[in-house]
């Protein structure tokens, strides 16, 4: 008789391993780590595993036949044997708890991206996992989760972003042996569409520039001629240029942000956004000619190379509605958006035959798979000269069987 649980208990030996450890891995002289045990608990017998965890806690487990308690004494064994045994204690974890843990383990991460991984966390994720314990999370909820945002009218893109934020969070389960595997596997996403690349012709460029008022063609010349990225552009300081000297060149090492505190400098993503555009003479030009628009010269070094008239910091949204939206309406090119103009950079040095390493460099990105799928666009003309090359090389073939028709060779 238990005094302490009042049940009846018949002990079933274990008997420990003759060699100089027990079942578990501990040390000798120990004894054994796990017994079991047959109980009455309400009139019907049970059968109680009990075993040790590796700090030399017990825990225990109640199955209804010995086949069953047998069964999950080996599955702990395995599992210690191979590492893979998880302490169900630490697994009692939320996911909710674990993703502020996660939101804290990266404090280079940039402002920004914080923001919207509590956002996607807060408005999408926590609601439904946030107070769910991490080892009892499976698949199958993560799909139904998924599935919801998509019959919701989510984007394929967003929910990527969101799944991907879900499994960074999940990751970190992994790596302090709370659960074994991720549960984000073999998902069913909905496809994202392709990317639809509207690149401009340099007629249409043309006419962009002609278009923008005159204050801002400096600015919308340098945006044209080097693709950078929209923060890039906005967190460009004088101190970024060097207009004299044997190497003119435009510097890229921060971009200016949007956040929750107002207007932020942060640096790029990747090592790869760190970069230096050589500068030609027009575009020397360009950036002199806007330094002495706005009275200033390269001792400011600090301040933004582009402002506004009024001289503050670039505002996206104030410049698309207020500079963009009616240049491109005044030149005829509809359907434009401000990233086209990356897009043109990278397809008309693809154009141009620049070798892809350039590109990717000149481009910032650190993988050259995104500068080849999503920028790099195929043009009229590079359509033509592939089919000029293969009816060049078939004219060819087309001779050679000529020849052999007429001496008659096989």
């Amino acid at each position: 008789m238990c005094h302490k649980c009042g049940t009846e208990a018949k002990s079933i030996a274990i008997r420990p391993p003759k060699s100089g450890t027990n079942k578990s891995g501990g040390a000798p002289g120990e004894g054994s780590d796990m017994s079991i045990h047959e109980v009455i608990r309400n009139g019907k017998k049970k059968h109680l595993v009990k075993l040790r965890r590796p700090d030399g806690t017990q825990y225990s487990r109640t199955f209804r036949t010995h086949r069953d308690a047998k069964a999950f004494e080996a599955s702990e064994i395995e599992a210690k044997n191979k590492g893979i045994w998880i302490d169900n204690r630490r697994s009692a974890i939320t996911f909710g708890a674990l993703a502020e843990l996660w939101l804290k383990q990266n404090p280079d991460k940039r402002q920004r991206t914080l923001e919207r991984d509590v956002a996607i966390l807060k408005k999408h994720v926590l609601p439904t996992l946030g107070d769910q314990p991490i080892l009892r999370i499976k698949h199958s909820h993560i799909q139904t989760l998924v599935n919801t945002w998509s019959n919701g009218g989510l984007k394929p893109r967003t929910i990527q972003r969101q799944i991907a934020v879900m499994k960074a969070v999940f990751q970190r389960a992994v790596n302090d042996d709370l659960i074994v595997k991720s549960p984000i596997k073999s998902l069913r996403v909905p496809k994202a569409l392709p990317v639809v690349h509207h690149p401009l012709s340099a007629d249409a460029a043309a006419r962009i520039l002609n278009a923008v008022e005159p204050f801002y063609r400096p600015l919308m010349y340098i945006f044209l001629t080097t693709g950078l990225r929209w923060s890039e552009l906005a967190g460009l300081q004088i101190r970024d240029v060097t207009l004299i000297g044997k190497e003119p060149t435009l510097r890229i090492e921060r971009g200016l942000h949007m956040t929750s505190t107002g207007h932020k400098y942060e640096p790029p993503k990747s090592n790869a956004g760190q970069r230096s555009w050589p500068l030609s003479e027009q575009q020397i030009h360009s950036i002199s000619a806007h330094l002495t628009t706005t009275k200033r010269t390269m001792a400011n070094q600090d301040e933004p190379l582009f402002t506004s008239p009024k001289g503050s910091h670039l505002v996206y949204s104030n410049f698309r509605q207020r500079v963009f939206l009616p240049a491109i309406k005044r030149a005829g090119i509809p359907n434009t958006v401000i990233h086209d103009i990356r897009r043109t950079t990278a397809t008309v040095l693809v154009a141009g035959q620049v070798d892809m390493k350039t590109i990717q460099e000149l481009m910032g990105h650190s993988d050259i798979r995104t500068t080849m799928n999503l920028y790099a666009s195929a043009t009229p003309a590079g359509r033509q000269n592939a089919v000029d090359a293969l009816r060049k090389h078939t004219a060819l073939e087309q001779d050679q069987v000529d020849d052999r028709l007429q001496t008659g060779e096989q």
